[in-house]
Parts: structure tokens; sequence; C-alpha cells
């Protein structure tokens, strides 16, 4: 008796599933070419034409550049230049000299850095020492 009631149970909790499937049927979208017994790669069965939803055309969104802004004064877009100006400036740009890694780590070591206006120490019995600079 309780395999009986153990088999229907699950019987039960795999039926509902099924139920999520049939709420698709007969809405707007692509059908199936119906008709006959279905196969398992697609169609339906017993006549029912199969409906899935589908999501609304839209158009496509347009995106317009309408205006450049920017710091510097001489920028303006590359399309309008002339192509061997181009080339010149892009040129000019690659030969500046650039500094290596290790003469900006030369310079940053010997930059003077920032002291810390208050100094927080302990003396000989554990007590907090706060001394300004």
């Amino acid at each position: 008796m309780s395999k009986f009631i153990g088999f229907a149970i699950l019987g039960l909790a795999f039926s509902i599933p099924a139920h999520a499937q049939r709420s698709m049927a007969g809405t707007a979208g692509p059908t199936s070419n119906g008709g006959g017994a279905g196969s398992p790669v697609g169609g339906s069965t017993g006549g029912a034409a199969a409906g899935f939803r589908t999501l609304p055309t839209v158009p496509r969104t347009q995106f317009q550049a309408i205006d450049v802004s920017g710091g510097d004064v001489s920028f303006f877009p590359s399309s309008f230049m002339q192509f061997d100006k181009g080339i010149a400036e892009g040129e000019a740009i690659l030969a500046a000299r650039q500094k290596t890694l290790a003469e900006v780590a030369s310079e940053y070591r010997h930059e003077e850095k920032p002291k810390a206006k208050l100094n927080i120490t302990q003396d000989a019995f554990g007590n907090v020492v706060m001394e300004r600079r």
C-alpha cells in the first residue's frame, strides 16, 4: 500500500511541469505545420497547432552624434583632415620621446613625499602619545 502511495505522489509531482507546457498552446506566434501524430523533432500531436510567444517587433534605434566637445581646442575629427596631414601628425605623436619605466621610477623615488602632520607613538607604559610635527 505504501508503494502505491509513493508512486502516486511521484506521478503527481512529475505531472505538474506538464501543465506549464500546456499554457503555451493557442497563443499568438509561429505555429508548426500541424497534422498527424507528432514527431520527436517537433510538430504537434493530434492535429493541434503549437504556438509560442514571441517578442514584439520594434524598429532599430538610431544613435546620432550631434556635437563633439573636449578640452583641447585643436581637436577636430580626423575624418575632416587630409590623409597626408593625418599621417604626418600621427608619426609626430609616435616620434615624441616617451619616458622609460626606469626614468619614471627614478623621478618618483626622488620626489618629495608628503609628511604626516601627526605622529602617534607609544610610551614606556603602553599609553598612546600623539605628537605634532
